[in-house]
């Protein structure tokens, strides 16, 4: 090796340590999020209406999922009180027994005009 050829690699090293970012390719890690990938929640519909037929408002809990054989499905709770966490908790129990994805988009939760309450939790 001459002392040209010397110079031009001492010069290459230099440089690869003053600006690494010519010689090392920039790399960008996911992490996934604290939850995991799967973590998209179950919307679930409360809605509050006046049932004639036995003179009482009760709140429904209604939820969509689509099952493991592609089915998408629609299930519902009846409460006399209202309890969100007690609903959520069967909601997605059902959902985990069907081995279900939440939130079917063939079946779209739209809130009625005609209730007492409504609301998405």
């Amino acid at each position: 090796m001459n002392r040209r050829d010397l110079f031009k690699f001492a010069g290459l090293g230099a440089a690869a340590l003053l600006v690494p970012e010519l010689v090392l390719p920039k790399t960008t890690f996911f992490l996934p999020p604290s939850c995991g990938w799967g973590a998209q929640r179950l919307k679930i519909r409360v809605v509050q209406q006046y049932l004639i037929n036995n003179d009482t408002e009760p709140f429904r809990y209604d939820g969509t999922w689509v099952k493991g054989n592609g089915e998408h499905v629609q299930y519902h709770i009846d409460m006399l009180e209202r309890n969100d966490h007690i609903a959520r908790m069967m909601l997605e129990d059902r959902m985990n027994a069907d081995w279900g994805v939440p939130n079917s988009e063939q079946c779209v939760l739209r809130l009625p005009r005609s209730t007492i309450f409504g609301a998405y939790i």
